[in-house]
């Protein structure tokens, strides 16, 4: 008996969590501001690469490097642009 009631008050719970499909607009307003997000930290995730290419620095392929695969570190994302700042 006490299942029974149970049961059909997870039935209720998971009925009211149904969510109503999304028009048009709500998934533009939804989904635009996420992607420009998105866009803007691959941006500022390969800020420092982009630096070596642009001031053709001899080692910028270890900067790329570093920068892909420690980037995602805060410390390997702050060294390679501190790299990609310095002087040859």
């Amino acid at each position: 008996m006490m299942s029974c009631s149970i049961q059909s008050m997870l039935g209720s719970i998971i009925f009211a969590a149904e969510i109503p499909p999304a028009g048009p607009l709500e998934l533009i307003f939804t989904w635009v501001p996420v992607l420009i997000v998105l866009a803007l930290i691959v941006l500022v995730y390969f800020a420092p690469t982009y630096l070596a290419y642009k001031k053709s620095k001899k080692q910028k392929t270890a900067i790329t490097v570093l920068n892909v695969f420690l980037g995602w570190t805060f410390l390997g994302w702050v060294g390679a642009l501190v790299w990609a700042f310095m002087e040859d």
